[in-house]
């Protein structure tokens, strides 16, 4: 049987409810950002939704799946075991956080991504600067 996924609107239902939707302690206490409506400001794309929110004095960012993220939590775990296994880099990048059976939704649990946010321009900004626009 396929998994349903939650959508957009059964994500801002439960990051108005932290507390109860995370099982991970400080994302319990996430204050999602929120929009001139008052509800969790999402930015969303085609295989996840992006929530930026404050958890225990840092700003982070969650991601939440609108479909089955494939192998996306593994690649996670092994950017940062390659990150963190150079002090060099720790101070250049977003170490993201893969966590299975994170947010409960309609009783059952779904993963999430969780990292820093970061201040910056978007990769295509940042390659146009380096490079040049080319187009």
């Amino acid at each position: 049987m396929d998994v349903i996924w939650p959508d957009v609107s059964d994500y801002c239902d439960a990051l108005q409810a932290p507390g109860t939707a995370f099982t991970d302690t400080a994302l319990k206490s996430a204050v999602p950002v929120l929009d001139r409506l008052g509800r969790p400001a999402l930015v969303v794309g085609a295989t996840a939704a992006i929530c930026r929110a404050q958890s225990n004095g840092h700003e982070i960012v969650i991601r939440l799946f609108l479909r089955a993220p494939g192998d996306i939590l593994e690649r996670y775990e092994k950017i940062a075991a390659h990150v963190t296994s150079d002090p060099l880099r720790l101070g250049s990048v977003a170490i993201p956080r893969g966590l299975r059976n994170e947010i409960r939704i309609l009783g059952k649990a779904f993963p999430v991504a969780v990292m820093p946010y970061v201040e910056g321009a978007s990769l295509e900004k940042a390659l146009e600067t380096r490079l040049g626009d080319r187009s």
